[in-house]
């Protein structure tokens, strides 16, 4: 039973930071998109 719970803990904590990671990437990309007039040209921030 104890193996059960730290299985459910493990994939618990393995979904969560996933979730995370994406949200973090999302929000990175979202905020360093720039676009620029009509052209609908996409320009992306360099990580400094």
């Amino acid at each position: 039973m104890e193996k059960d719970n730290n299985k459910k803990k493990k994939v618990i904590i393995i979904v969560i930071s996933i979730i995370i990671i994406l949200v973090l990437a999302i929000s990175y990309a979202y905020f360093s998109t720039q676009l620029n007039g009509t052209d609908q040209i996409v320009k992306v921030g360099t990580l400094d």
